[in-house]
């Protein structure tokens, strides 16, 4: 069963802390979230400026409020514990504070690639190559060259397929509803492989992993196609086809 997450209340709409991913997620929109590295780290929580309206950080409008959002250490320190692998107890009073797992790190650097774990499945990932493998059938990958981005883009989207454990993509004439295809939020690299940004800009490879910790295994968010564009773009084009139909028949 997953884990439930901690609630916050912006506005009148309630966000769910993700602290695997340092973001704050809609809960009836999932995939409208708030970085916390978008927001001003003030040692004792996290402030920013909120439009309800939008509901989204902006520093522009009139219905623009603060907000203050606690450190993710207070919020959700079973999750952060996970993320950084140890316990609850030595966990430290600030979100600066965390470090990144030194066995993990070194695990990293000795060449053992992470892992993300898509439902079911879990995925090597190989950042060099820009792509992830099925940890059990290698042979199978899916390229993140071709992949899009959310409009914050620090994810990347993908329709997959569960069952045949493969990437989808659906057209734009799309009239019925796939059957077991979900939409896939895989975080953008830091999240899953900070060392190997690191090498690919000529850093020293501990430049990021404080922020974005080497992890044992990275669970991606999954979401069922209702949250998505899906359901309107086949509604649209029902009535395109409606219409076209219609016109044939001599009936406008």
């Amino acid at each position: 069963m997953a884990r439930k997450l901690p609630e916050i209340e912006l506005g009148a709409t309630i966000f769910l802390f993700d602290v695997a991913f340092a973001e704050l997620r809609q809960k009836d929109d999932p995939l409208n979230t708030i970085s916390f590295y978008d927001m001003k780290n003030m040692g004792s929580h996290y402030e920013a400026k909120y439009s309800p309206a939008h509901k989204c950080i902006s520093e522009y409008g009139e219905d623009t409020i603060l907000i203050h959002v606690p450190q993710m250490v207070h919020a959700d320190p079973e999750g952060i514990a996970l993320k950084y692998n140890m316990a609850v107890a030595d966990l430290p009073e600030f979100d600066r504070d965390l470090r990144c797992s030194e066995a993990l790190f070194q695990e990293r650097i000795q060449g053992r690639l992470p892992l993300v774990k898509i439902g079911a499945d879990d995925y090597t990932v190989d950042w060099r190559l820009k792509e992830i493998r099925l940890f059990k059938e290698p042979w199978k990958n899916i390229s993140l060259r071709d992949l899009d981005m959310n409009r914050t883009g620090d994810k990347y989207l993908f329709f997959y397929h569960p069952p045949s454990k493969s990437k989808v993509d659906l057209t734009e004439d799309i009239t019925q509803m796939p059957l077991d295809v979900i939409l896939v939020a895989l975080p953008f690299e830091l999240h899953i492989d900070p060392v190997a940004v690191a090498r690919e800009h000529d850093l020293d490879e501990r430049t990021f992993v404080n922020f974005y910790p080497v992890q044992q295994k990275v669970e991606v968010p999954l979401y069922p196609l209702s949250v998505t564009g899906i359901p309107k773009r086949i509604e649209e084009n029902l009535l395109k086809q409606k219409s076209v139909m219609g016109k044939g028949m001599g009936l406008n």
